[in-house]
């Protein structure tokens, strides 16, 4: 399998029950998630050598998170504890009709903090085949933008295979003019973007873009670098129902799934990670662009029935429910 590097902030969840506000003053639910970390743990269950750079406090919580992380087969040698806070978000967990809401409180962690990375001091990139990051990263100071783009450099001068999540979060960017901006810089390093159309607008200031394939070819004229994009299409119903269509653009051809029903949903976050750790797996073993976003999004649905941020199935697993009917027992 593949050997993959991934950078970006770990984070404490603390979610509410269904229905609940955060200011009723129940319980949360802990456990550790993040964008970047939920890709590193998802590639690691499907086969392949994950390695995850972040930068954790020195307490005890910090330590928790590093064993979390132990636990789902992610290697951590490249990670570095500092003085600092932990990075969290809170989740009012949303029911019916009514989103769920997430509220961050990563200002000041010891990751958004850091003033040096070892990883940048050390040559992890040469055993590596691909390097993930995200635009989540890049939102939280620009000594962070400025490290993803010395990462990414340093794969792309060494031929690696280097896949960029836009990842847009309003809540973390002063405007969205500001985080394409920041895009825009890295996309001349990039291999592979996930990016569906409300993306393409932006990035190729064209409002009027409708059509998919249209605007991924345009957009590869622009950056012909760009060796594949893939997105999602998604159809909410509720918090519990939705219906996903999965998209790969690769070799001037767009490759699309049958749009794909999703019922009684456990946990919808963390799922578009599950999809871009399917993509990544597919490319690496060069599977065949049909069957790789059948299995993307195969993978991507699977992780609706668990709860927590991270998917932990084998590719067998998913291999399984790609091959069988839903919700059959496997006996």
């Amino acid at each position: 399998m593949g050997k993959v590097l991934t950078f970006g902030e770990v984070l404490l969840r603390l979610a509410t029950q269904k229905s609940e506000f955060l200011e009723d003053g129940r319980a949360l639910q802990m456990n550790f998630g993040g964008s970047e970390a939920n890709v590193a743990v998802n590639l690691a269950h499907l086969g392949n050598t994950a390695t995850h750079i972040t930068v954790l406090p020195e307490n005890k919580i910090g330590y928790a998170a590093k064993d979390f992380l132990n636990r789902h087969y992610v290697n951590t040698d490249y990670l570095q504890f500092e003085e600092g806070r932990m990075g969290a978000y809170f989740v009012e967990t949303g029911v019916g009709n009514r989103a769920s809401n997430v509220v961050y409180d990563r200002q000041y962690s010891a990751f958004s903090m850091t003033k040096s990375l070892k990883s940048e001091l050390c040559q992890n990139c040469e055993e590596t085949e691909a390097i993930f990051v995200s635009g989540i990263t890049s939102a939280l100071s620009d000594k962070l933008q400025d490290s993803v783009m010395r990462l990414i450099q340093m794969g792309y001068k060494k031929k690696k295979l280097c896949v960029y999540d836009i990842n847009y979060r309003e809540k973390l960017w002063e405007t969205r003019e500001q985080a394409f901006e920041v895009t825009k810089r890295y996309l001349p390093f990039i291999d592979v973007l996930s990016a569906g159309i409300l993306d393409l607008r932006v990035l190729l200031n064209d409002e009027s873009i409708d059509d998919l394939e249209a605007g991924y070819k345009r957009l590869v004229e622009e950056y012909p670098n760009l060796k594949a994009i893939f997105s999602t299409t998604r159809v909410t119903h509720s918090t519990e129902e939705y219906e996903i269509v999965g998209n790969l653009f690769v070799n001037g051809k767009l490759y699309q799934t049958s749009q794909q029903p999703i019922h009684h949903v456990v946990d919808r976050i963390g799922t578009g990670d599950a999809f871009a750790a399917g993509v990544i797996h597919g490319l690496l073993k060069q599977d065949e662009p049909q069957h790789l976003i059948d299995f993307a999004i195969a993978n991507m649905i699977l992780k609706h029935s668990i709860y927590g941020d991270v998917n932990t199935f084998s590719e067998e697993e998913v291999e399984k429910y790609l091959n069988s009917q839903a919700g059959v027992i496997q006996r």
